[in-house]
C-alpha cells in the first residue's frame, strides 16, 4: 500500500515549513478556498499547542509554528483580497499590548476582518495602555482586541 500524503494538519504539526508553504502554494493554484487552508493550519496549530502541553516540543517549536503560520498568512492574503466583501462593516482596533511582541495571531484576525469588510486599525505590537486608550478616543473603533 502507498504512503500517505500528508495534510496541513500534520506538516504543519511536524513544524516541517517547507512542505507546509509548498503544499500551500499548490492549494492556491489549484484554486482552494484561502479559508479553507487557513483553517487546516489553524488545526495544525492546535496540535503544536497539544504537543507543547505533553512536553513534546519546547517554546522554540512554538515559535517555529507562528513563523511557518505567519508566511502562510503572507501567501494567503492576496488570494483573501481578490474577493473581499465590499459592505463597510464595524471599525477594529487591533492592536499587541505592552509587553506583548507576538502577532501572528493579530495580524490572522487583521486580515480576515479586512476581507470581510471590516475597517480595521492596527497600533501594532508592544501599544502601550495610553497610546491604546488614545486611539480608541481618537478613532472611537466598535472593537478593541
Amino acid at each position: 500500500m502507498g504512503k500517505k500524503t500528508k495534510g496541513l494538519f500534520d506538516l504543519l504539526g511536524d513544524l516541517d515549513e517547507e512542505a507546509v508553504l509548498e503544499l500551500v502554494s499548490a492549494k492556491l493554484s489549484a484554486g482552494e478556498d484561502p479559508n479553507l487552508i487557513i483553517n487546516e493550519c489553524q488545526k495544525g496549530m492546535l496540535r503544536v499547542g497539544e504537543l507543547y502541553e505533553q512536553n513534546k516540543y519546547y517554546v522554540s517549536g512554538l515559535i517555529m509554528a507562528g513563523e511557518i503560520m505567519r508566511q502562510v498568512v503572507d501567501l494567503l492574503e492576496p488570494a483573501l483580497k481578490k474577493n473581499p466583501i465590499t459592505t463597510d462593516r464595524a471599525t477594529i482596533l487591533l492592536a499587541t499590548v505592552q509587553g506583548d511582541i507576538h502577532d501572528t495571531g493579530k495580524n490572522l484576525v487583521g486580515m480576515l476582518l479586512k476581507c470581510n469588510g471590516f475597517n480595521v486599525v492596527d497600533a501594532g505590537v508592544d501599544v502601550a495602555p495610553e497610546v491604546l486608550a488614545n486611539m480608541a478616543e481618537e478613532i472611537s473603533p466598535d472593537v478593541i482586541g
